[in-house]
């Protein structure tokens, strides 16, 4: 092969290919016989398909500009009635907290959505994680490049784990070994909220590598449990992580999915509370959760028309995850954990439902932000519109 680099001699590497032979005999013939070989293909684009992308794309731009405007005039209007946003977030400083979405998906990755991981940043006091599914060390760095997440993992105060289903705790112990190995010796142990089985799958996992950790169970913060206390080095350490976050509260809820799940509160001392409701049926705990929390973020796991198998699978459809947030009068509520079925956005009626929006893998939402955080959706459902009838036009085609 020649060499693509000055200086290097070319490799005696060949590429192989289909029906290529080496003759060793006779002597006279030896050498290589590509007589059989078929030529390379050459996959040349129809005239119908280069119209088809090209109508798309300026179709896209068009739509995209007509987003982008009314979500300038949907801000605006939001910034005229800042009165209604509650008092916690009127003046509420931009180094507070920020939340930013790993994963988007449910079950397993898809080509734009990674499974369920949710990293909050609470800046010089550091950050969480609430669930940790495959590849969220990754998405981590990712987003915010090698360095910059490697400095997030040493500043790990607690990762908190909804439920024992994979896709919420499959990257969970190579973040805790990469931590173990920033930290080095200086490392603590870092606090794991989470339901029983993990602590088995936590010890087994320590027979192999260091992961020095703090086990709670959600369970042993429910206001109604009445079993043994939890040794007092993990009290000790649920204590330093509200003390460092600034948490006034940070308390699991009981959900309908399958058993030792739940949902959780984070509160803050200045009085802004989110709500992430984990894997779940539409319940009164999420409700009773949510009251008039500042966001709650809940999945929305199937679209209207697929409730039956939402049932089956205790999971919950866009509009019933909607209907909580509107029980519970929460004042922004982002929507989650999509099935993969949904290439990019899932279909729903924004002027419906004002007070909701969408989360995407990597969006970062300010809690400063909230007011006008529904503005954003239209003008990812026009980004995002063009791609997805391409999509299913590629999957029409394979059907066919």
């Amino acid at each position: 092969m020649p060499s693509l680099l000055p200086g290097v001699e070319p490799s005696k590497a060949i590429l192989g290919s289909n029906l290529l032979r080496y003759q060793l005999q006779p002597a006279k013939s030896r050498g290589l016989d590509r007589s059989e070989c078929e030529a390379p293909l050459r996959e040349v684009p129809s005239t119908e398909a280069i119209q088809r992308e090209t109508r798309a794309g300026v179709m896209a731009q068009e739509g995209l500009t007509t987003a982008m405007a009314a979500m300038a005039e949907r801000k605006q209007k939001a910034s005229a009635n800042s009165i209604q946003a509650p008092d916690c977030l009127q003046h509420i400083d931009r180094q507070t907290v920020e939340i930013t979405f790993l994963g988007t998906a449910s079950s397993c990755p898809s080509k734009y959505r990674n499974v369920t991981a949710i990293y909050v940043d609470f800046f010089q006091r550091g950050g969480m994680l609430l669930d940790c599914g495959e590849d969220a060390l990754g998405q981590l760095k990712r987003r915010y490049g090698c360095a910059d997440a490697e400095r997030r993992i040493r500043e790990l105060r607690c990762i908190w784990i909804s439920h024992m289903h994979a896709d919420h705790h499959g990257g969970l112990y190579r973040l805790l070994e990469l931590r173990t190995q920033l930290l080095g010796p200086d490392v603590t142990p870092i606090l794991v909220i989470g339901p029983p089985p993990l602590f088995r799958v936590l010890r087994l996992y320590q027979e192999v590598v260091p992961l020095p950790f703090h086990l709670l169970l959600s369970s042993h913060l429910l206001p109604h449990y009445s079993g043994r206390a939890p040794p007092r080095p993990v009290l000790n350490a649920f204590s330093r992580v509200k003390r460092q976050l600034g948490l006034k509260s940070l308390q699991p809820f009981e959900v309908h999915h399958i058993p030792h799940s739940y949902g959780i509160v984070l509160e803050g001392d200045a009085g802004w509370r989110v709500v992430f409701s984990g894997d779940t049926r539409p319940c009164a705990q999420t409700v009773e959760a949510a009251r008039g929390c500042s966001l709650l973020i809940h999945e929305a796991t199937f679209e209207n028309d697929m409730a039956d198998d939402a049932r089956k699978k205790r999971h919950s459809t866009s509009g019933e995850a909607l209907s909580i947030a509107e029980q519970a009068q929460a004042y922004r509520v982002l929507l989650t954990h999509f099935s993969t079925r949904y290439p990019k956005m899932p279909e729903l009626d924004l002027e419906a439902h004002p007070h909701m929006a969408v989360a995407m893998d990597f969006m970062s939402i300010n809690l400063g932000d909230l007011q006008w955080l529904p503005s954003v959706t239209p003008a990812l459902a026009a980004l995002f519109k063009y791609e997805e009838e391409e999509w299913e036009h590629e999957e029409d085609e394979t059907k066919a």
